[in-house]
């Protein structure tokens, strides 16, 4: 029986002749040959110079949140996040909720990972999560964007605007960015995490910078990039794609759209009515009133002595 595979092959669009690599991977459940796992998958990888997209079943989470009832970070999960962090790859909102489960257990074992050259080829690229109906697990499909309909958002035209840029921005990287000044500063910043390291267990936040900044040291011609998969990422994460409609799920923009407009309008709705427009209102006479010499005491100013 087989315990883990990678299958890789080179796609040319027929329109632009683009060209990209698509790995098909089976990730194996045997925690002692995961390193091996990810080695082979990064070597191949390495092979061809293209834009990657990666998906299969990797049979590992990366974080506790994509498993029912995980509580804690384990040593799979962070090699899990290193190899894609390393890579320079993009994990995807799934839309639809986990991907596998049996009677017991529920996780997210299924996905797409693609790399920023295919992001940016794709900009309204998402995966969606099907009903299953023999598996345990749920078919997973990679869309890369419909005809668009209605308003443009925002982060949309400026990830267009960016694209356009390109050739400023890497300009603009050497001649500013790459500053011996910013960089020392940035050594030192990294030296004072690596001194930090020596004597305690750095945090997560402390780790995230780390790898960061020294990516971004090590690696300036990809900064221009940055700005690009930030405004991709900010438009998935903000988009809704799917909504429970009056008891059905709907993947209509328009039934969407007017759905949560109702919503809203709802929420701030006042329901109070004949509220009185005076004080004078011969309705407000039985209400007690506080003496006059009580109201300029609650309405003078504060005092030294009290401060």
């Amino acid at each position: 029986m087989c315990r883990h595979f990678v299958v890789a092959c080179v796609f040319r669009s027929v329109t632009d002749n683009f060209e990209w690599a698509f790995a098909g991977v089976y990730g194996p459940n045997d925690a002692g040959i995961r390193s091996t796992f990810w080695d082979e998958l990064g070597g191949v990888m390495n092979v061809w110079d293209r834009p990657w997209c990666v998906g299969g079943d990797f049979n590992v989470v990366r974080n506790p949140g994509e498993r029912l009832r995980a509580t804690r970070q384990t040593q799979a999960m962070t090699a899990f996040a290193d190899f894609i962090f390393e890579h320079g790859l993009s994990d995807l909102p799934m839309v639809g909720g986990l991907t596998w489960s049996n009677r017991r257990a529920r996780s997210r074992l299924d996905r797409f990972l693609i790399s920023e050259e295919w992001e940016e080829r794709y900009l309204d690229v998402c995966q969606k999560r099907f009903p299953r109906v023999l598996s345990d697990h749920f078919p997973v499909i990679l869309e890369c964007g419909i005809g668009r309909r209605g308003h443009i958002p925002f982060s949309y035209v400026l990830a267009r605007k960016l694209k356009a840029l390109k050739g400023d921005l890497k300009k603009w990287n050497v001649e500013v960015f790459g500053d011996i000044g910013k960089s020392k500063e940035l050594e030192e910043v990294l030296g004072g995490l690596d001194s930090i390291a020596e004597s305690r267990d750095l945090t997560e936040e402390e780790t995230i910078r780390q790898k960061s900044r020294a990516l971004w040291l090590k690696e300036g011609d990809r900064n221009t990039k940055f700005f690009h998969r930030l405004a991709n990422s900010h438009k998935r994460n903000s988009t809704v794609a799917a909504m429970m409609v009056g008891g059905s799920r709907t993947e209509d923009p328009a039934a969407i759209q007017d759905h949560i407009v109702h919503f809203y309008k709802a929420l701030y709705f006042e329901q109070c009515q004949g509220r009185p427009t005076s004080f004078l209102d011969p309705s407000m006479e039985h209400l007690n009133s506080i003496e006059e010499g009580e109201r300029l005491w609650m309405e003078k100013g504060f005092e030294e002595e009290e401060v």
